[in-house]
């Protein structure tokens, strides 16, 4: 059985302090600069503050600030790799007509605008959002194993609900991992329906990148810097 992407990581590729510049710590989203220059980003879902954080090489991937940190420490190492990247957004790759059932886990009303349709049962689960058009969590299994196609926030790899997620859905189901802390790794392959991974690429030592998340913003201010790039399973 496979298992947390991130312990995998941690595993093979282990963590070294030594290799970071800095860690930014913005409301929404935390920002590790490598000394390469390389940008990670990871959703701050716990909004850990700069001056209460002490990390070392030995984290505890049952802690949640560790795995928040880790997840953005791999999105820096990953996501610069160039080999079989394709500069494209989810909507330019993905035909979301050919499916009649979609889930999404972790809600984004501009994506959902996009995929607004009278053909299509569209279902979101959240947590952390409350608004009506939110389905019960409670009824997330079920949902999850009739879907045809499930949009996955990469915030789950955070918040360890993943693998649960993952397990959850239906033997056909096509699995989109998206987000600025999607890690653009091809081992997310390995796991169950993954088919495609849609993250985001920052010019290396972004300066305004890092200013914006300094002040507490997200996505919807800084996405016009950084680069869509796509991961697609052969």
């Amino acid at each position: 059985m496979l298992k947390d992407p991130l312990q995998i990581f941690y595993d093979r590729y282990k963590f070294d302090k030594s290799e970071i510049k800095e860690v930014i710590f913005g409301k929404i989203y935390t920002a590790i600069i490598l000394k390469t220059g390389n940008i990670g980003l990871s959703a701050n879902l716990n909004d850990i503050k700069q001056s209460s954080f002490s990390y070392n090489n030995t984290l505890d991937l049952l802690n949640p600030d560790h795995r928040l940190i880790l997840n953005a420490y791999y999105n820096a190492k990953f996501n610069y790799k160039s080999k079989g990247q394709l500069n494209k957004d989810l909507f330019d790759e993905i035909n979301f007509k050919s499916y009649r059932n979609i889930v999404m886990i972790g809600y984004s009303k501009p994506m959902l605008n996009k995929l607004d349709s009278k053909e299509q049962d569209i279902y979101i689960f959240d947590n952390s959002k409350n608004d009506n058009i939110i389905v019960d969590q409670s009824l997330q299994k079920k949902y999850l194993f009739e879907a045809e196609c499930v949009i996955l926030t990469a915030t789950t790899i955070v918040n360890n609900t993943f693998m649960e997620i993952v397990s959850n859905s239906g033997s056909s189901c096509d699995l989109f991992l998206v987000g600025p802390s999607t890690p653009m790794s091809e081992e997310m392959f390995k796991y169950r329906n993954v088919k495609a991974l849609f993250g985001t690429i920052f010019k290396k030592n972004d300066t305004e990148v890092i200013n914006i998340i300094k002040k507490g913003e997200g996505t919807r201010i800084f996405k016009h810097l950084g680069k869509k790039v796509a991961l697609i399973k052969n």
